[in-house]
């Protein structure tokens, strides 16, 4: 079984008037599900069809499955002028209660707006900067020792229902 998208449904969604912003998980929260380029195209296809907003919440792009790589929405929409990307290193090295995040608005009116109406703005804890710097420039092997370990884990669950409890998968 898979977490899968209803084009159609999206789209007949999408074309309401008082649709303005689609909010979009990628990977997907909380299957982790990976979206293939096909299926972000169409998305893009859908969302510019209609002159959407779209926020693209990234934040748990680097906790992914090993060997996986993820793609960005931005990737799929280059030059698209309504596109928010939110990441983090927050949820991938469990550093949430620090409280950063990196927001991309393209849109300079937007992230002007964004900027006058954030209270956060201008302030910057120093720990969470020099927390999400090192995380950045130095967890690689720690991830990596990560992403394995959690693929172990699925494995064990897998084989554990297998042999115990067939009718689950």
């Amino acid at each position: 079984m898979q977490f899968s998208i209803d084009f159609e449904d999206l789209e007949r969604k999408a074309s309401d008037a008082k649709m303005k912003v689609i909010l979009w998980s990628n990977p997907h929260n909380p299957s982790g599900r990976m979206w293939t380029e096909e299926e972000l195209k169409h998305v893009a296809e859908i969302v510019k069809k209609y002159d959407l907003w779209i926020i693209s919440d990234e934040i748990n792009c680097d906790l992914i499955r090993k060997d996986r790589k993820h793609i960005p929405m931005g990737k799929v929409m280059p030059d698209y002028k309504k596109l928010i990307t939110c990441m983090s290193a927050s949820k991938t090295f469990n550093m949430a209660g620090l409280m950063f995040s990196n927001i991309i608005i393209r849109d300079e009116k937007i992230r002007m707006q964004y900027s006058e109406r954030d209270k956060t703005i201008g302030f910057v804890n120093p720990v969470s900067l020099d927390a999400h710097k090192a995380a950045y420039e130095k967890g690689e092997e720690w991830l990596e020792q990560l992403k394995e370990y959690l693929d172990n884990n699925f494995k064990y669950v897998k084989n554990y229902l297998e042999k115990y409890l067939p009718d689950a998968i």
